[in-house]
């Protein structure tokens, strides 16, 4: 099956029921060895959906194969992740892409469209507020442990982006307060509360409100964008 000129060669999966499965419908091999699926003919590129700590080792093992990235967000577990991902990448001269799929949702577009176009002025302040209830993974999915640095990590990281998009920088400075609150029955390792106040590089303020608090009846997710021009 073919996606624009793009064919699916190749499935790597540890679930081999679901992954044959996908695999078959695409007419592509199917293999759980991800060393097998990069030596496949014709595999170019590689879509990286694999849990968060496995981001680094099989970004860094693609570009040594010379296959171009589009890696699930977040990037990295650590910044010093990130920076061998970028080094091997770099080193490579292979093409790299953090999945941030918010950025092509019609009102980001639009947002960052009317920020371009100047409608604001030149933006000073932004905050970024998402309220609903926290995700329901499994008992013992990774994301629910303290290891997985937590909801914000994971999911948050599209917020924090959709930001820097926006204003066209980065956090210099963060100042962050977390709290949780759980039924019994769904009680996870990390906060589901998170309000970070950030100084960016472009001289804006920033806060962030990621409120996974409602969680009893379960909520459905508002989100709230204010951006500020002078």
């Amino acid at each position: 099956r073919f996606l624009g000129d793009a064919r699916i060669v190749g499935i790597c999966d540890l679930d081999r029921e679901s992954g044959a499965r996908v695999a078959a419908e695409h007419g592509a091999k199917f293999t759980t060895d991800y060393g097998e699926l990069l030596n496949l003919p014709g595999v170019e590129m590689v879509d990286i959906c694999s849990p968060d700590f496995c981001h680094a080792e099989q970004v860094v093992l693609a570009a040594e194969k010379g296959r171009h990235i589009l890696c699930e967000k977040p990037m990295a577990m650590s910044l010093a992740e990130a920076r061998r991902m970028q080094d091997a990448v770099q080193k490579a001269g292979v093409k790299f892409m953090v999945g941030m799929c918010q950025r092509w949702r019609p009102s980001h577009v639009r947002i960052r469209e009317l920020v371009r176009q100047g409608a604001i002025g030149k933006p000073t302040f932004a905050r970024f507020q998402l309220k609903g209830s926290f995700f329901l993974y499994p008992p013992q999915s990774f994301y629910r442990k303290k290891e997985g640095l937590g909801q914000f990590f994971h999911n948050g990281a599209h917020w924090l982006d959709e930001i820097c998009d926006f204003l066209e920088a980065v956090p210099e400075s963060v100042y962050a307060v977390t709290t949780s609150h759980y039924l019994p029955t769904d009680r996870m390792e990390t906060p589901n509360y998170h309000y970070a106040s950030l100084a960016m590089d472009g001289g804006q303020v920033v806060e962030i409100e990621y409120n996974q608090l409602l969680v009893d009846p379960p909520a459905p997710t508002s989100m709230h964008i204010l951006l500020v021009g002078d």
